[in-house]
């Protein structure tokens, strides 16, 4: 599935900045007035693209990525034929479809740039012929920002939000613009290696997401969780998340996934909260403010 053409024009659009993600934090009081904590504003995403050269971003970016194949990808060794390592990755989940697909458009820019330098005027567009075959690829500033925060998400692990459903999502949404991008345009031609179709779609918005939290809920005996407390968002892209805790463990539960206001506890794997940091703070550290 791709992403419907203006969610991926900012791409190429110059006067669009990178879309940061904004994780925050509030409390809210018994009448719904906003408490906001603002001294904790976190941007996980990519934020200084500009300052770095695409040739440099792609030549570190490699070295971190191969590091990162070496230690997490079975039968991977060291000085091993670069495509070699790409036909390693089994694309068996969608973290994997990720990884294959994005290691494979990052090897096409590598070779561009360390064989085929003298021929490239580097203005997003990156091409050669080898064995009669032509590789191809058109990405604009951005784009190569957009395909290192991919990648600092896997290698870290890490979306900013400390459970795995917010991180696989988080996840599928980065990948699914560059795919719909390279798809949509035709600006990938690459002989060895493909893209890949994930097999579920993000639900999560990820431009401004609060954690709440002393949000009220009632846990019903039907194992039924309703979220009592009501937060209008102040634009759009805005969204919540809600710590609540469950038989003495905490969970993270979006807006998104609620159904009026609830949401049953056989739903709740994958929402639980696996590290102390989220949102840019220590959860222990600030449960107890109000």
């Amino acid at each position: 599935m791709n992403l419907p053409k203006e969610q991926v024009e900012w791409l190429e659009d110059g006067t669009v900045s990178y879309p940061t993600v904004e994780l925050q934090y509030m409390t809210v009081k018994d009448d719904g007035t906003r408490c906001l904590h603002m001294e904790f504003t976190e941007y996980f995403s990519v934020t200084n693209y500009s300052k770095e050269k695409p040739v440099d971003v792609i030549s570190k970016l490699f070295h971190e990525v191969v590091e990162f194949i070496l230690k997490n990808i079975h039968g991977a060794v060291p000085n091993q034929d670069f495509l070699k390592y790409y036909n390693l990755i089994m694309p068996d989940t969608d973290k994997m479809r990720v990884l294959k697909s994005c290691y494979g458009i990052l090897l096409l820019l590598r070779n561009c740039v360390e064989h085929h330098i003298t021929t490239q005027k580097f203005e997003g567009i990156y091409e050669y012929t080898q064995g009669g075959k032509k590789f191809f690829v058109r990405l604009p500033e951005k784009g190569i920002a957009l395909l290192d925060e991919i990648f600092k998400t896997l290698i870290n692990r890490d979306c900013g939000v400390a459970t795995q459903k917010h991180y696989d999502d988080f996840l599928a949404c980065r990948y699914l613009v560059l795919f719909s991008y390279l798809k949509a345009t035709n600006n990938y031609q690459n002989p060895n290696a493909e893209i890949y179709q994930l097999k579920t779609f993000p639900k999560l918005k990820w431009i401004s997401r609060w954690l709440i939290l002393n949000p009220v809920y009632r846990i019903l005996d039907d194992g039924t969780i309703t979220i009592e407390t009501i937060v209008k968002k102040s634009f759009e892209g805005e969204s919540f998340d809600f710590l609540i805790e469950v038989n003495n463990k905490q969970y993270i539960i979006p807006l998104e996934i609620l159904h009026n206001q609830s949401v049953r506890s056989s739903k709740l794997i994958g929402w639980e909260l696996l590290a102390d940091y989220t949102h840019g703070i220590s959860i222990k550290e600030h449960i107890g403010i109000g």
